[in-house]
């Protein structure tokens, strides 16, 4: 992935077996908890390999999920259903209707 921006990796914590620094589009707030899955952590077998959830837990609670591609450019998505339509436009994966 291309590493750009804020790359503050010390409040990550590292889900799964491979540790990557996500693009940082703004710094983090302060409190602000940030881990990172594969398809390895609970919860996230659905990824194809060399694909990267970031997730923020804010302190109200709320999380944030950020879903990356593992091509060079790192393409980011903001939502589980945009990342399987690109799949199938990739013709990575077929869904059927």
């Amino acid at each position: 992935m291309d590493h750009q921006g804020d790359t503050d990796q010390s409040n990550v914590r590292v889900a799964g077996s491979r540790t990557n620094q996500v693009r940082r589009r703004r710094p983090r707030q302060a409190g602000t908890r940030c881990t990172i899955h594969d398809n390895t952590s609970q919860g996230y077998g659905w990824l194809l390999p060399g694909w990267i959830t970031e997730e923020r837990h804010m302190l109200s609670g709320r999380v944030y999920r950020y879903y990356y591609d593992p091509s060079p450019s790192g393409r980011l998505y903001y939502a589980q259903n945009e990342v399987i339509r690109a799949w199938e436009e990739k013709g990575l994966i077929l869904l059927d209707n």
